[in-house]
């Protein structure tokens, strides 16, 4: 059985080393998508549009960079820095990398 002992180590080391397409989400709702990652910064989406009345996707024209650290700051509680409140998918979200990516400029 998957416990949460066992989600909360995969956060872990999800946070310690952040992978693009990787997926946090709140139960099963999505939080955030990591688009690229650099030894210093991760960058990441958190806007979504609606699809349709039942769907929605990530916007990665809509994006954020921040310091390693910020954004493990931002997935941990205030009052219990070893936890986080949302949980990895890890790289699930790659074909969301694949847009990000082709929205660069060359």
């Amino acid at each position: 059985m998957f416990g949460a002992d066992k989600q909360q180590e995969l956060n872990a080391a999800a946070l310690a080393n952040p992978q693009p397409g990787d997926y946090w989400h709140e139960m099963f709702c999505g939080c955030f998508i990591v688009l690229a990652v650099t030894p210093e910064t991760v960058t990441f989406c958190e806007t979504k549009i609606d699809v349709d009345p039942r769907h929605w996707t990530w916007d990665v024209s809509k994006t954020s960079r921040v310091l390693r650290e910020e954004f493990s700051k931002r997935l941990h509680y205030g009052s219990m820095p070893d936890k986080t409140w949302c949980d990895i998918g890890t790289k699930r979200h790659l074909e969301f990398v694949e847009e990000f990516n082709r929205l660069q400029p060359a």
